[in-house]
């Protein structure tokens, strides 16, 4: 169970699923990167603990999930549903009202 913070904190947490060169596909978890391979298609264990397993899904509309042994599902997103964009959105929004603010209490502009 979370913490109310826990469960915003983690609303930011993104995963970045990688294959390195030698064809193991690099899932980081928990402060470290686990290495796996396709034992089956779909199927995916972990290198070094066997019982750790992962299975790649793409339904019928074309979305990719990647389900864990646990109770996390990874859900790949697109560009515009990133952490970072998401950031940049609210950080203009919020740029955009404090200026509005700043602008409807008369404060003084400069004229060109």
């Amino acid at each position: 169970m979370f913490t109310t913070v826990e469960k915003i904190t983690r609303l930011f947490d993104s995963v970045s699923v990688s294959v390195n060169k030698d064809g193991y596909i690099l899932i980081p978890s928990g402060g470290q990167t686990k290495q796996f391979i396709e034992v089956e298609p779909g199927l995916l264990r972990n290198r070094e603990d066997a019982a750790d397993q992962y299975v790649f899904k793409v339904d019928t509309s074309g979305q990719v999930y990647l389900l864990t042994s646990g109770p996390n599902a990874l859900i790949r997103t697109p560009w515009y549903g990133t952490s970072g964009f998401q950031a940049l959105i609210f950080g203009g929004g919020l740029l955009l009202f404090i200026i509005t603010l700043l602008k409807a209490n008369g404060l003084p502009s400069k004229r060109l």
